[in-house]
């Protein structure tokens, strides 16, 4: 009789030890697909922001694309309430550029046309652009930099161009760099075209050269200069609290 009320107790407390255990692992199975169901939300999250952002940049350049081509002067108190205080910096955005927010595949500054990439900011350039949505981890940092970009800019530039010619020799004669269009001011996040001025900017007539610079080189350097210039007096002309963040 001992022995048999020692077997029930040894297995009672097997059961009980068995039971347990599988209390725990399936408490841990249940965290695991607690972790893992997480884990797929937050990449969807991820993904809805990143496939916004890529849609707004779109509707920006067709929303540019719009606008007249006449002088369109800003509202300074329009722009004095959205900012409340923050900086005035824009974004400078080249319309070419929006087109890859469309189709990635689009590389309008590939090749020779690689050094017109100024006419975007270096912020904008650093997102990466993907055919499809990618996996973690160049999915939380393409969505890491976009939210920085909104969080440090509230308007964007535009240039939307309609003459641009590269500075160039042809033997002994020189080709000025022309670079004309319009500079059009929209809200970052979204809306409609605020304000436009006409830009207009070519090279120097004369050109100095430094030491280990190539004729293209130097060339280049004086019509980034001479744009650059050009860029900042249009912001003024949009609001006088503007200034082109410049690369």
């Amino acid at each position: 009789m001992l022995t048999l009320r020692v077997c029930c107790s040894r297995l009672l407390a097997e059961l009980r030890a068995a039971s347990l255990i599988g209390a725990v692992l399936l408490s841990l199975s249940c965290r695991s697909d607690e972790g893992v169901a997480r884990a797929a939300s937050e990449a969807e999250a991820k993904r809805s922001r990143l496939t916004a952002f890529n849609d707004r940049m779109s509707k920006l350049r067709g929303g540019v694309e719009s606008v007249p081509r006449e002088e369109r002067p800003c509202s300074e108190s329009a722009i004095e309430r959205r900012l409340r205080g923050r900086e005035s910096k824009l974004l400078l955005v080249d319309q070419a550029y929006l087109g890859r927010f469309a189709d990635p595949g689009l590389d309008p500054y590939g090749g020779e046309a690689a050094r017109w990439k100024f006419l975007t900011g270096p912020a904008l350039r650093a997102i990466p652009l993907f055919q499809q949505p990618p996996a973690d981890p160049a999915l939380t940092d393409a969505v890491f930099k976009t939210v920085k970009l909104d969080e440090t800019y509230v308007y964007a530039a535009v240039l939307r161009g309609d003459r641009r010619e590269p500075p160039r020799l042809e033997g002994e004669r020189f080709h000025a760099g022309i670079l004309e269009g319009w500079l059009v001011l929209a809200e970052l996040k979204g809306g409609p075209a605020l304000c436009a001025t006409r830009v207009s900017a070519r090279s120097s007539e004369e050109v100095a050269g430094r030491g280990g610079q190539t004729p293209n080189d130097v060339l280049w350097r004086d019509f980034v200069r001479q744009v650059r210039n050009e860029l900042d007096q249009a912001a003024q002309r949009l609001s006088s609290r503007f200034q082109v963040d410049l690369e």
